[in-house]
């Protein structure tokens, strides 16, 4: 839903599935997110779904975000997001990470009519909090998931060597680099050149 800033009075509602909430972007005048329409799931009288159900009968979702009219949707098939599955967007393209049985697996798709763009997959850096639940950066179109670099527009892998950050920290980006906890806690700066 959409509320005005100044009286906090309803603009807009979308009701369709269940809206997976690390799925919610905004980006170039589109809220996108992914959403399961499995009635098992529409049906659970909590927000804690543990069903298996969850990963199926899901579609991304791209709503005007002055007006909440859907501007399309696409079917999606992932691998399921059993450790964490997040959605960015920016500069026209979306992106989905799904992380689960050792693996990241990233989707790309346009922004403007949710065509797949391309996808990728490898290897979690490590099995645990630090290492397999890594949120995805986008920066100037390069995909960034440790320990790897893609080209947010085809999907070729430019790097397989991020900076290895210690901790359970996550990175954040500038345009020229990334910054996380590195070795020792200390803050750590990894040059994209």
């Amino acid at each position: 839903f959409a509320m005005t800033s100044a009286g906090g009075e309803l603009k807009w509602r979308y009701q369709g599935g269940v809206v997976i909430n690390p799925t919610i972007a905004i980006s170039g005048g589109k809220l996108l997110f992914v959403e399961c329409r499995h009635p098992e799931v529409k049906a659970l009288s909590t927000s804690r779904i543990g069903s298996p159900k969850l990963w199926e009968n899901q579609y991304l979702v791209a709503l005007d975000a002055q007006t909440g009219a859907k501007l399309w949707e696409q079917p999606l098939d992932t691998a399921d997001g059993v450790v964490v599955f997040y959605l960015l967007a920016a500069d026209n393209k979306v992106v989905i990470a799904s992380s689960a049985a050792g693996k990241y697996n990233l989707y790309a798709f346009s922004a403007t009519e949710g065509k797949s763009l391309w996808q990728a997959t490898h290897n979690w850096p490590n099995d645990n909090h630090g290492g397999h639940m890594q949120h995805p950066v986008l920066v100037r179109n390069t995909v960034f998931q440790e320990p790897c670099g893609y080209d947010a527009t085809t999907g070729k892998l430019l790097t397989s060597e991020v900076g290895r950050h210690g901790g359970c920290a996550t990175y954040a980006a500038t345009a020229n680099a990334l910054i996380y906890r590195g070795e020792g806690g200390r803050v750590a700066m990894w040059d994209m050149a």
